[in-house]
């Protein structure tokens, strides 16, 4: 095997292999919770509808109760749900 000049053999014949390598890694912890809502139809005792919001728990409480209250009425948004007529 002939090299030629600035060449070395076996050098950039596999990416990372013999070569020291270097990486950053990152970790951010955080608590995530869920809530979720659900209304019944008393008289059939069916579900009639489901609200779920996932996201991050901070540490301060009082953050959280604003964060939750403003997480319900975004749901309610989308509540009464729109129904497709199935027949006239």
């Amino acid at each position: 095997m002939t090299t030629g000049a600035g060449d070395q053999a076996g050098a950039g014949d596999q990416a990372g292999v013999g070569w020291p390598g270097w990486a950053t890694t990152y970790v951010n912890t955080y608590l995530e919770g869920t809530t979720v809502i659900d209304l019944f139809d008393t008289a059939s005792e069916k579900a009639i509808w489901r609200g779920v919001s996932t996201g991050s728990i901070s540490d301060k409480p009082d953050k959280d109760s604003r964060k939750a209250a403003k997480v319900i009425a975004e749901m309610f948004e989308s509540y009464p749900p729109l129904r497709e007529r199935i027949s006239d």
